[in-house]
């Protein structure tokens, strides 16, 4: 087996690369993309197996006091697993990733190639309001890195892996590889050589297909109802993506706020308990909100609006037009919440799901009200598989990646065009009004 010497960030680590080395350096990729695709589907598993187990006894009808307590006893086991087990805080691995790339230090404790699994599937499964993606992330970049470093090879290589690793945790958990590429080069933001590039194709393609076939060959999110694409919907799509960027700024101004808030709290037992909190009433008003929601995204994809109210306050009541929309609103309203609660609270999560299901409320909601209000009659199931991609694209600022992420997700490009048009206006709206905010400026001018 070939052996790399570890050299400098500013040497030249491809000068003397041959064939065979290139066809070694694939082939760790390929192992690490098969070995993050099957930590992917297991996280799932993981957090499938315990949310069933504490809400087995959950009643579909009537108020789960349950609920109020859940997220804490979740936070608070993630919090021990860090402090008192592992010794070390795992949350936000994405932001970390991203700044140990920014500053040219690669280096991840080999703990962290398991330890978010463990303490997401702890944090999701007891009701944590986010994303099973971003732990996974972070186990795949931590991964790449480290087998990088194990297989001596240079240090560009070992940077580049760590984003592998991380794409490929994308790739796995949403079983889409092209999005999985375009988060390690959009959202991570690192540039790639060919041979990267190629190492970063193969370790994607490796963790979408197996984390694919270990899950039945089933997806998270199914569409079964779309309507074909109409060119007439592309500026409805233009006016929906606006209204999912504005909702964007909204959204990610809220978390901020949220974290904010959090952060002030000088005990950090006190800032547990008052996350955990926050999101079991959240969750008791808004059942939905529990977990990642993929299963309730197909509902809202495949036309059973009817159980919005369901495990809640408002299961015994007919919702109607009005009585949808509202509950649609109050869960835009407060996600932003749940999500920071879950992700700065102590828990351990990711901020891509939230993100999706946020859309799709978002999408249910415009169309829905479009609906009502003017006697139109858009395709609110469509609309809301445009907000998934339109909001993702502008809280995490990354419009290829949205597009191609959301659309991979269901195994549905019919609708890609009005999709890229929804995503690509969130993403200058949220931009714009970054912009304004920057410089201070306002309606009078000034």
């Amino acid at each position: 087996m070939p052996r790399y010497e570890y050299m400098d960030p500013r040497g030249d680590a491809y000068a003397s690369l041959s064939l065979p080395r290139n066809v070694y350096v694939l082939g760790v990729a390929l192992v690490i993309g098969l070995m993050v695709g099957t930590g992917a589907q297991a996280l799932k598993d993981l957090v499938g197996i315990i949310s069933r187990i504490v809400t087995s006894h959950a009643d579909t009808d009537g108020i789960n006091w349950i609920f109020l307590l859940l997220p804490v006893v979740g936070i608070v086991l993630a919090v021990l697993y860090q402090r008192y087990v592992i010794r070390q805080k795992i949350a936000h691995g994405v932001e970390r990733m991203k700044a140990l790339l920014d500053n040219n230090r690669p280096d991840m404790p080999v703990t962290e190639i398991w330890s978010p699994v463990i303490a997401s599937g702890l944090t999701l499964g007891f009701g944590g309001s986010a994303g099973t993606e971003g732990p996974i992330a972070t186990a795949g970049g931590a991964l790449g890195c480290n087998m990088a470093r194990w297989c001596g090879m240079p240090f560009p290589l070992v940077r580049a892996m760590l984003a592998i690793g991380a794409g490929a945790g994308i790739a796995g958990i949403f079983k889409a590889p092209v999005g999985g590429m375009l988060f390690a080069i959009e959202v991570l933001g690192i540039g790639m050589t060919a041979l990267q590039l190629m190492a970063l194709a193969t370790a994607c393609t490796a963790a979408a297909l197996s984390a694919y076939v270990l899950s039945g060959l089933t997806t998270d999110v199914v569409f079964p109802d779309f309507t074909p694409v109409n060119l007439m919907y592309v500026p409805w799509a233009v006016i929906v993506g606006v209204f999912c960027g504005a909702y964007s700024a909204y959204y990610s101004r809220l978390a901020a706020w949220t974290r904010g808030r959090l952060s002030s709290i000088p005990n950090s037992w006190f800032k547990n308990l008052a996350a955990g909190l926050s999101i079991g009433v959240l969750i008791l008003i808004f059942p939905k909100l529990y977990g990642e929601g993929y299963s309730f995204v197909t509902d809202i994809l495949s036309g059973r609006w009817e159980v919005m109210g369901s495990f809640g306050p408002f299961a015994k009541e007919h919702l109607g037009v009005a009585g949808l929309i509202l509950i649609s609103l109050g869960m835009l309203l407060v996600k932003g919440i749940a999500v920071a609660c879950t992700t700065s609270g102590g828990g351990v999560a990711g901020d891509f799901a939230p993100a999706i299901f946020a859309g799709c409320m978002a999408g249910y909601f415009f169309a829905m009200s479009v609906n009502a209000i003017f006697e139109t009659s858009l395709p609110v199931a469509d609309f809301a598989f445009f907000g998934m991609a339109a909001v993702l694209a502008g809280t995490v600022k990354a419009p290829l990646m949205a597009m191609f992420l959301v659309t991979e997700m269901v195994q549905l490009f019919s609708l890609l065009l009005p999709v890229a048009v929804a995503s690509g206006m969130a993403y200058m709206v949220v931009c714009l009004i970054e912009y304004r905010g920057r410089n201070g400026l306002h309606d009078n001018g000034n």
